[in-house]
């Protein structure tokens, strides 16, 4: 069973759970779009960028806030409010030159909805295609340009981390993973340091060090691990998720890369005939969906590998990311302009 939502004027790029059964889209328009309900096909329009956005990113305890991430390496934050008449703040009615907002919305729950700017930076300076949250509200960026950026979501500009650049796209975070380390043999104590890894370019998976001060608990310093990558596809990888065994990598080879917690490769399965842009695992963990540039979904045994369901032509041209709204039901976007919601049935 499938629903049909129009509403964006180009392709789209990016979808994003809301939290409560509903989620968020951007792409080449600029739009940012809520769609409260699986059932409903109306979408309403929150805000509209004048460039447009790769990469859409739900956090929050109550999913609350939301970051964009721009063609041009700009990074916008929003807050979603709700019942927001009882709202009263001077960024109720601030923007930026580069940001229109729409009339608000009612919800399923009758509750009114509006989207506020909290900040826009240009942390990067070419296309943004993932975040990350870390700890105490900073956030991690990987970019076209090769860069990680870590930065303070309440004050980007203040304190930032920039990692020296690689020579190709960095496109998605694979884990971070918090230890305390001796980070020099005169050291007496251990530092708390992150180890960050992301796909990107060649097939590979990089790591970098984060190192978090003893005195104020904040990131103070950013590097290159010496076994810097890993190989583990044969171009770019686009898209990384992760269950209990390990990761499953894919990008523009069109194989699935099943590999273990080190990043070792178990298994490859020729999952598609062109570029994989889309991976999602199901909440139950028994399905892994993929879509591609070869306009097919397909769902997978997530553990087996096994293919269970292949949807030609799911899309009118290539599928560029899926998001699971409960254990039977994702949504997919496109080049096509489209959202499709997908309901697993027997």
């Amino acid at each position: 069973m499938e629903n049909h939502f129009l509403g964006h004027k180009q392709a789209v790029y990016s979808l994003q759970s809301d939290g409560f059964g509903g989620w968020y889209s951007a792409g080449s328009d600029g739009w940012i779009v809520h769609w409260p309900d699986s059932n409903k096909t109306e979408g309403v329009l929150l805000a509209q960028a004048k460039e447009p956005i790769y990469r859409l990113f739900v956090f929050g305890p109550n999913s609350e806030f939301v970051l964009a991430g721009g063609q041009s390496g700009t990074v916008y934050a929003f807050r979603i409010i709700k019942d927001f008449d009882l709202f009263h703040s001077k960024t109720d009615t601030l923007g930026s030159a580069n940001v229109q907002f729409i009339e608000s919305h009612e919800v399923a729950e009758s509750k009114k909805v509006k989207m506020v700017q909290l900040w826009s930076q240009r942390i990067h300076s070419k296309g943004v295609f993932d975040f990350v949250v870390l700890s105490n509200n900073w956030i991690a960026s990987c970019s076209a340009d090769g860069h990680v950026a870590i930065w303070d979501f309440e004050n980007p500009e203040l304190g930032m981390l920039k990692s020296s650049g690689l020579t190709g796209s960095l496109r998605c975070f694979c884990r971070i993973e918090f230890m305390n380390v001796k980070l020099d043999p005169a050291q007496t104590g251990l530092m708390p340091v992150a180890e960050i890894s992301m796909g990107g370019y060649e097939g590979k998976v990089y790591k970098l060090q984060l190192v978090y001060s003893l005195e104020t608990g904040e990131p103070c310093k950013l590097n290159w691990m010496d076994s810097e990558s890993t190989a583990v596809g044969l171009n770019t990888l686009f898209q990384c998720v992760s269950f209990p065994n390990g990761f499953v990598l894919a990008g523009r080879d069109a194989k699935l890369w099943y590999t273990n917690v080190q990043f070792n490769v178990v298994k490859k399965i020729d999952a598609h005939w062109f570029s994989i842009h889309a991976l999602a695992i199901s909440p139950d963990g028994r399905f892994l969906v993929s879509g591609s540039m070869d306009k097919t979904i397909r769902i997978w045994d997530l553990i087996t590998g096994e293919l269970l369901i292949h949807k030609e032509l799911a899309h009118r041209s290539s599928v560029n990311q899926i998001v699971w709204l409960n254990e039977l039901q994702f949504v997919s976007c496109s080049d096509d302009a489209q959202i499709i919601s997908w309901k697993i049935e027997n």
